[in-house]
């Protein structure tokens, strides 16, 4: 397999886990029995930080083994300084990453919360994904924008 073929795999990887994670949550949501709200933000966030290691990766940006979201976009305002600018509402991921796996330590997740994580990771990787996924051009609206769209529809 050649450098630029193993490049693309990791890439392709990283982009299938990062929609996983993105469709776990939109399940959850969608199952009126599924009360677990706190791993619905949860998969929110790990599917937008996945998709910004896409992103990262495919552009050869070197980057540690941390979850946080504010650390990332540093990284990818190197690179795309206007991608960066339309991802900043996944910022308030962050608290999805680690403290909501932790019962009684920190308050619960509401639905709304939950809604809200998918629609900023939706949002985001609506972004993301025409920039990684191989022969794609650009997107021609903005994260605020398309988030903008989908509270005015939902």
């Amino acid at each position: 397999m050649s450098a630029s073929d193993a490049l693309r795999a990791w890439v392709e990887d990283w982009i299938r886990r990062g929609r996983g994670d993105l469709r776990l949550g939109e399940l959850g949501l969608a199952d009126p029995e599924f009360d677990s709200f706190e791993l619905i933000a949860f998969h929110a966030q790990q599917g937008a930080e996945k998709l910004i290691k896409a992103f990262l990766a495919k552009n050869g940006i070197d980057y540690e083994d941390q979850h946080d979201l504010d650390y990332l976009l540093g990284l990818v305002r190197r690179n795309d300084a206007n991608l960066a600018d339309e991802l900043d509402p996944v910022i308030a991921l962050n608290r999805y990453a680690v403290k909501t796996r932790y019962p009684g330590r920190y308050p619960s997740v509401t639905r709304d919360q939950a809604e809200s994580a998918i629609r900023v990771a939706a949002a985001a990787a609506a972004a993301i994904l025409p920039r990684v996924t191989y022969d794609a051009s650009p997107p021609a609206k903005s994260l605020r924008d398309r988030l903008r769209e989908q509270r005015e529809r939902g």
